[in-house]
């Protein structure tokens, strides 16, 4: 409209109409770290769902498993494998012989023998695209294939976007 001024056009706030809040991402950080032990040929499994309300986009995530010979181990290996869906479609995973640890940090593996999608763009490319939804859970599961149980923090920190509906 002529002599309105850009701020209160048609369709923004302050030109008379509502405008939605609901509906705008706001970032939220969640720890899902425990402190636990893991058999020898045994996994954890670490699921999060989102609130009921919303839908969350992981942005970043950290994770670590310890090092088996931490806890005695002297052959084996250990795995990372990150999930979407109570089906669990594998997006990401990590392996890494008994006597090291692996490590997730923020988009890539950055300790790992092997992983995969194998670059570092595809790694960010898969963790971006899982979404968790209040039925559809984000699930990340550490493996433990060494010849000893592992006790230890097995670290799941995870930047989403959120959307709430």
């Amino acid at each position: 409209m002529p002599g309105r001024p850009p701020w209160s056009q048609e369709g923004t706030q302050g030109g008379g109409q509502t405008v939605a809040t609901q509906n705008r991402p706001e970032i939220v950080n969640t720890d899902l770290s425990q402190t636990t032990t893991v058999p020898a040929g045994g996994d954890l499994l670490i699921e999060h769902f989102a609130p009921n309300d919303a839908v969350q986009y992981v942005q970043q995530m950290r994770l670590n498993s310890p090092a088996p010979a931490d806890s005695g181990a002297t052959t084996g290996s250990h795995k990372i494998e990150i999930m979407v869906g109570s089906g669990g479609l594998l997006a990401l995973y990590a392996t890494q012989q008994y006597n090291n640890p692996i490590w997730f940090n923020k988009s890539y593996w950055e300790v790992a023998d092997t992983g995969a999608p194998t670059n570092e763009a595809a790694q960010n490319k898969a963790l971006r695209s899982l979404i968790a939804t209040p039925t559809n859970p984000v699930q990340i599961r550490f493996r433990n294939e060494s010849d000893v149980e592992v006790t230890d923090e097995f670290i799941v920190e995870m930047q989403l976007r959120q959307v709430k509906y």
